[in-house]
C-alpha cells in the first residue's frame, strides 16, 4: 500500500497499490487520474521491511486500466540514499541477483 499526496494540491492524502518498483521509480494503481508532471509525495513500505520509505516523485506517464483505475508511472526526484539501497536490495533479491 502506498500513501500519496499531490504537492501542488492541498487535497487529503490518498492510497494506491504499488505494482512495480525500481531504484528509479514506482508504478502505482489509483482510482483517479493524476496529471503528467505532477509532483507527488509518497510513503510506502517494502514487503520485506516494515519501516516507512518517504520520497518525492514526478508523474512520468499515466495509463487507463479497466474502468475504475489508472496506472501511474512515477520517477523518484527526491529520496534518501538509504531508501534507494533498500529498494535496490529488494529488487536484486526478488530477481535472484547475487553480487
Amino acid at each position: 500500500m502506498v500513501r500519496f499526496s499531490d504537492l501542488d494540491d492541498p487535497a487529503p492524502e490518498e492510497r494506491a497499490i504499488s505494482e512495480d518498483i525500481s531504484p528509479s521509480g514506482i508504478k502505482i494503481l489509483v482510482k483517479n487520474e493524476i496529471k503528467q508532471n505532477a509532483r507527488i509525495s509518497l510513503k510506502f513500505n517494502m514487503p520485506d521491511d516494515e519501516s516507512t520509505i518517504a520520497a518525492q516523485a514526478r508523474v512520468v506517464w499515466t495509463k487507463k486500466r479497466e474502468e475504475q483505475f489508472y496506472e501511474i508511472g512515477l520517477e523518484f526526484v527526491s529520496i534518501d540514499d538509504i531508501y534507494l539501497d533498500r529498494i535496490n536490495t529488494y529488487v536484486k533479491k526478488t530477481l535472484g541477483i547475487v553480487w
